[in-house]
């Protein structure tokens, strides 16, 4: 190994600076809820998550409604956790849609949806029979039933698929794995043992075997069945938890697109408003603009997440004391800076989870990178070079068309004016100038003052127009320091 050069600043690791200063590991390395080992111990508890758990005896089927980053897989997580502590339900998580060979979402029905879905009810319920220790659960009718699902939904279905499934269910006592991933056992000599020991003799999953046809009135009348099944084993409750709608290959970054992949179930009521089987939506509020006339808000119940500066504070605070067995609390515990620099921490997250943790990483990273091993508490000098480089990632994230990043960037000022455009940053006609803002405002960027205000080279009073996003804000304005500008155009809304 070189030896170390005199004078010069070794790299060290994230964790190992952390762990130095009597932490676990780095508490700000993931934003990812299901990488979250420590989850429970950080998480902040909504004030409406008691009602979205909801009650044993009488489950809902609901809708979690937010903004990206700011918890809703968390959310998820916390109720697939429950499960694993509660004996009265389950969870399933559907976040693998039938997509596969769909070219147009129009064309996916509720059908599609639930054909999935029950693979892994059927899954689950058998693993759940199989743990239990009377052998004699099902009435004779029930048995036949079964069978004949099983058969249905679960014909031609391999290990893969199985292994697959079973990482998507929560609660069942006793291990999944150790039931279906048996070395040397087929799918259909585990499912036969199970039926076997049920009494309802061996099943037929020849993948040969042709798929029967049956419409959603057939479907429906099996989940009325499988809601039975449960129940009769204890199960008074299965939630099937909705999740990455907006993250899959066909949907992506487009929110009506999402919105069309889950419309199939908005527009059955009745499903959603099973009594045991409930579904638990986790939606990117971009979505709502698309179901404004269908969505029903009278019957199903719906939560938006709304973060505030306080519970960012409570957010951060809780990963401090978990990564560090309670040693550290709050901010000015790990840094070597004046209060008013942390503030900005908060003010810059805007009130989201994922963007406050993400400014701790670029910060951190910032301080790291300039001291190195010999890398002590940040200072405000960390800070704010961990902030510029966050608002400038957020802002190319936020501000996709490269031209109009190009138009934004020679601004330099949070509150502009169209005369301002015209005079002094595009040297155009005024007519030309009043059209800039307009791809501005419909993208969200910018939005216009709802009064206006007297200039001396107007005669008439004139719009001013605001940056809708603080770290937009501050990118534009670069040229200016950091408190300047905060102090100077009040980015604080």
């Amino acid at each position: 190994m070189r030896a170390k050069e005199k004078g010069k600043n070794m790299i060290i690791s994230r964790d190992e600076y952390f762990r130095k200063f009597g932490f676990k590991e780095d508490p700000f390395a993931s934003t990812n809820a299901l990488q979250e080992e420590l989850l429970e111990d950080c998480f902040v508890v909504p004030p409406y998550f008691p009602s979205l758990v909801g009650s044993s005896k009488m489950p809902k089927s609901s809708f979690v409604i937010a903004p990206r980053g700011t918890g809703k897989t968390a959310q998820r997580v916390m109720l697939e956790k429950l499960a694993e502590k509660e004996n009265w339900m389950l969870a399933v998580v559907y976040d693998e849609f039938p997509i596969e060979s769909v070219s147009n979402l129009n064309c996916l029905t509720l059908e599609d949806h639930l054909k999935r879905i029950m693979k892994s009810l059927i899954i689950a319920f058998l693993t759940e029979l199989n743990n239990r220790p009377n052998v004699n659960l099902l009435e004779p009718y029930q048995k036949t039933q079964l069978k004949k699902l099983i058969e249905l939904y679960l014909y031609g279905i391999n290990s893969i698929e199985v292994e697959n499934t079973i990482k998507k269910i929560r609660g069942i006592s006793g291990k999944l794995e150790d039931l279906w991933c048996k070395a040397g056992d087929t799918i259909t000599s585990i499912i036969n043992a199970i039926a076997t020991k049920q009494g309802m003799g061996n099943v037929d999953l020849s993948a040969k075997k042709k798929e029967e046809s049956y419409e959603l009135k057939d479907i429906s009348s099996h989940y009325d069945f499988m809601e039975e099944l449960f129940q009769s084993i204890g199960i008074s409750a299965v939630y099937v938890l909705v999740d990455s709608i907006d993250e899959t290959a066909v949907t992506g970054n487009n929110a009506e697109k999402s919105y069309h992949l889950i419309r199939p179930f908005i527009l059955d009521l009745r499903l959603l408003e099973r009594k045991t089987i409930v579904f638990k939506f986790f939606v990117w509020d971009k979505i709502e603009r698309y179901w404004a006339e269908e969505f029903r808000n009278d019957r199903i119940e719906n939560f938006h997440i709304q973060w505030r500066q306080h519970e960012i504070k409570e957010l951060l605070s809780k990963r401090l004391m978990a990564y560090s067995d309670g040693k550290f609390s709050v901010l000015e515990d790990i840094f070597a800076c004046d209060e008013k620099y942390i503030e900005y921490i908060y003010i810059f997250a805007n009130n989201s989870p994922r963007d406050a943790i993400n400014i701790m990483k670029s910060i951190f990273d910032e301080h790291l990178r300039i001291n190195g091993e010999n890398a002590e508490k940040p200072t405000e000098k960390a800070i704010v070079a961990g902030i510029e480089i966050f608002c400038k990632t957020k802002f190319e994230e936020m501000v996709a068309i490269d031209k109009q990043r190009q138009d934004l960037k020679r601004i330099k000022q949070a509150t502009f004016t169209i005369p301002y455009l015209y005079n002094d940053i595009f040297k155009c006609e005024s007519s030309t100038a009043r059209n800039i803002p307009m791809p501005w405002t419909q993208a969200g960027i910018v939005y216009g003052s709802s009064s206006k205000i007297k200039v001396r080279k107007s005669k008439h009073p004139i719009n001013v127009y605001t940056f809708a996003d603080i770290r937009i804000a501050r990118y534009v304005c670069s040229n200016q320091k950091l408190y300047d500008g905060i102090d100077k155009h009040n980015f604080i809304r």
